[in-house]
């Protein structure tokens, strides 16, 4: 059996990341089984998960093979490469994605534009280039090809 911990998401950094290159949060009861068929105890999964109140505020590192797994909201590793250059590291979930500079995080989301493009502008601040997008993605586990992050 893996042993089963959780992090609030917020807490997540770049070690965390390195560490692990997927991570996932509850969100339903078909998660819990979805945790035992990756080879988790339901039991320690179940303490562990209703300590938290079931949050999905928390997530939880996965082995790699679980880069398909179903969960509602499965957090991919990626490296994330600007079109002048910088290497990013971070997180893709769904449509949102969340890069790390340092200590400080960017987080994009195409349903979100006003704040995409205000986190577009900092990040290019912080970078010292115009142009941060279309960004190109490769993902940690490889369970997705590289693809290309664009502005919405």
């Amino acid at each position: 059996m893996m042993d089963f911990s959780v992090k609030p998401l917020i807490e997540l950094q770049v070690s965390d990341l390195q560490s692990h290159a997927v991570w996932a949060s509850y969100y339903e009861p078909d998660d819990l089984e979805e945790l035992v068929a990756l080879g988790y105890e339901r039991l320690d999964c179940v303490r562990k998960l209703e300590a938290i109140n079931l949050s999905d505020e928390y997530v939880f590192p996965l082995p790699r093979s679980a880069s398909g797994a179903r969960f509602k909201y499965l957090y991919l590793v990626i490296s994330a490469q600007t079109p002048h250059g910088h290497s990013l590291f971070g997180y893709r979930t769904s449509q949102a994605l969340c890069l790390f500079v340092g200590e400080r995080k960017f987080f994009f989301n195409p349903n979100l534009p006003d704040r995409f493009f205000q986190q577009s502008r900092l990040l290019s601040e912080t970078l010292g280039s115009h142009d941060v997008f279309p960004m190109k993605l490769t993902y940690a586990a490889a369970w997705k090809p590289t693809e290309l992050f664009k502005s919405p």
